[in-house]
């Protein structure tokens, strides 16, 4: 009878700190800001997020993407590209910032185009769609298109599944754009 009593203590005594550890373990993801969870409404799977932040001329963009990505980045006298690859969706987004381009930059020969909203002359959004006849997968492949011409940024993804189409909308739809003020 003793030692089961100790045999609880014990099992009790470890539970206590596999919770205490997971609560801190827990507050520091929310308190570093770095990595939340996003829940995917259509897939309900966990996908793990981190906020990037790009600099540009008096810039930040500030996008919460899947944690794991590649970067690749190319420059050029006027702008940069920024391209993020998610190999578990097969998604690209890119990130150009500056000048000397031509817009839109997505191929639209290659894409039905579903929706385009501008606002002003200082925001365009363009939406669409590539059918499994003009790209390598099965199924419809959709891209956006963001440009912010006061800022010179144009942020697009391409190749999503209808199964991450909401997915990455929400990403898109908390984009930020931030111009620090000038302390004077």
């Amino acid at each position: 009878m003793k030692q089961k009593k100790i045999m609880n203590q014990i099992i009790n005594t470890i539970i206590f700190f596999i919770f205490l550890n997971n609560l801190s373990y827990s507050q520091n993801i929310l308190k570093s800001n770095d990595s939340l969870f996003i829940v995917n409404p259509i897939s309900k799977n966990k996908t793990i997020t981190k906020i990037d932040t790009i600099s540009w001329s008096n810039e930040k963009i500030i996008i919460e993407l899947p944690k794991l990505k590649y970067k690749h980045s190319s420059s050029y006298e006027e702008g940069f590209f920024q391209y993020f690859i998610i190999p578990l969706d097969s998604v690209t987004v890119t990130i150009h910032c500056g000048s000397m381009v031509k817009l839109p930059l997505t191929d639209l020969t290659k894409y039905t185009l579903t929706g385009k909203f501008i606002l002003d002359k200082d925001i365009r959004i363009l939406r669409g769609y590539n059918d499994s006849k003009k790209n390598e997968f099965k199924g419809k492949r959709y891209f956006r298109e963001d440009n912010y011409f006061k800022y010179g940024i144009t942020i697009i993804y391409e190749n999503v599944t209808e199964e991450k189409i909401s997915f990455y909308e929400n990403i898109f739809n908390n984009i930020k754009i931030l111009r620090p003020e000038k302390i004077m």
